[in-house]
């Protein structure tokens, strides 16, 4: 419980005092800080990873609250969604139920960087500066359409896990 509370919400509030000390004092450049939220984003029920759920609800009030207390600086905060991606983390307590929703739901890291990072960079180029962009690689709507997509089209429903839960070799 500590370990993620510390490290999910704690350390993104101390990484952004760091980051904002160090970019209000560079004040010929705007700087931005880019934060990452999470399942339980939305207050939907996080069954089993509460604490988790609970630190990336905090995400979007920190960036709020973050760009109220540096305006008229030269600083920013954004929050990000990447949604559900296959990763060590994702895999390492589910079960072959849970790898099969994974299919239907989550993408590879590659895929989800390819979609947010020139959107990030967009949002750092931009002139005025932006303050609280929120860049989400699928809306609620969309993740929706994911799991209805991918649940019909052959091919779909199996593309990282086998029917067993069985990760499958790219190809």
């Amino acid at each position: 419980l500590r370990e993620v509370i510390e490290t999910n919400l704690l350390g993104t509030m101390l990484g952004c005092r760091t980051a904002a000390l160090h970019m209000t004092r560079a004040q010929n450049k705007h700087g931005h800080i880019f934060n990452v939220d999470g399942a339980g984003v939305f207050g939907n029920g996080t069954p089993y990873f509460a604490a988790y759920g609970t630190t990336k609800r905090a995400m979007p009030q920190l960036m709020r609250s973050l760009n109220r207390e540096l305006a008229g600086t030269n600083v920013s905060v954004h929050t990000i969604s990447p949604g559900m991606m296959i990763t060590d983390l994702l895999l390492r307590d589910s079960t072959a139920q849970m790898r099969l929703f994974f299919n239907l739901l989550a993408e590879r890291p590659e895929t989800v960087a390819a979609f947010l990072v020139p959107r990030i960079i967009q949002v750092a180029r931009s002139q005025p500066p932006l303050r609280g962009a929120y860049i989400r690689f699928k809306t609620l709507p969309g993740a929706f359409a994911s799991i209805a997509w991918n649940a019909i089209v052959p091919g779909r429903r199996y593309r990282f896990f086998d029917r067993h839960g069985n990760l499958v070799e790219e190809e």
